[in-house]
């Protein structure tokens, strides 16, 4: 039945106060557990939290270049997170290691199997739920609870992936577009998601530019392509700076001075947009 029926199955055989949903592919640190317990015994009004989940490839040329890759882009996501849950309004939970209110789940209805990203699509129904009925319900982001994942060794591995997470991602805006804007939901609904929904269509911005760039070149049109050059050096620069300043809060949010390479961040960020 995939997925999503598993862990409702789980849910119907448990009457455990917290679950944690973990991926068969992914392994959680030993203090992981612990770390995820004492965080919901110390707020009651916990409902769902997040562990940093850090990729690991096959150990071939292509796999390790892949896992390099992607462990800077795992680093941004998990602090992009970090600052969205400093204002209330973490959405995306990654259902590879993951820990809710088991009761706060039933209350919701489970698991939805139609959604081709079950965790992400559950988090944005119990936000639903909590605001409709004026529910402090609070979502976390753990740096003390920590996995490692099994992610894509092969770029089309890669992209197969991306493909599923976003159209996942837009079916869920398209879901609960009525949460857009909606105060009741606090900063979630008047900030968070309608920067969600401007990112929905982030992609043919993208494609826009490049079609454009592409045409003044082959035109000869540098008069139009000098200026762009320098917008896109200047954001480069701030992208690296910021990069390098947020790998540094990494370090100390996951306790481990060593983590990642700045060198290598930077080589990251670069080919990113490509």
């Amino acid at each position: 039945g995939g997925q999503s029926a598993a862990l409702n199955a789980g849910l119907l055989s448990t009457a455990a106060d917290v679950i944690v949903t973990i991926d068969a592919d992914t392994i959680a640190d030993p203090r992981a557990i612990g770390a995820v317990r004492q965080a919901f015994s110390a707020e009651p009004q916990l409902m769902g939290i997040t562990g940093i989940i850090t990729p690991q490839c096959a150990p071939t040329p292509g796999g390790r270049v892949m896992q390099w890759f992607q462990t800077y882009e795992y680093i941004r996501n998990f602090l992009t997170r970090y600052a969205w849950m400093q204002l209330d309004c973490l959405q995306l939970i990654s259902g590879a290691f993951a820990g809710f209110r088991r009761q706060a789940v039933e209350d919701v209805g489970g698991f939805d199997n139609a959604c081709l990203v079950e965790d992400y699509e559950l988090v944005a129904r119990m936000r639903r739920y909590a605001g409709e009925r004026g529910l402090d319900w609070r979502f976390r982001v753990l740096g003390a609870a920590q996995a490692r994942t099994e992610a894509p060794g092969s770029v089309p591995a890669f992209l197969r992936q991306r493909r599923r997470w976003f159209g996942g991602f837009l079916q869920t805006q398209w879901w609960y577009r009525g949460m857009v804007g909606d105060r009741r939901l606090g900063r979630l609904g008047t900030v968070m998601l309608p920067v969600k929904a401007v990112d929905t269509v982030a992609p043919l911005y993208g494609l826009t530019a490049v079609a454009l760039l592409g045409y003044f070149l082959a035109t000869g049109r540098f008069a139009v392509l000098g200026p762009v050059l320098l917008v896109i050096v200047g954001k480069l620069a701030i992208d690296i700076v910021f990069h390098l300043w947020a790998l540094r809060q990494y370090r100390r949010w996951v306790g481990d001075p060593g983590r990642a390479s700045m060198p290598a961040a930077v080589a990251a960020l670069l080919l990113e947009p490509l």
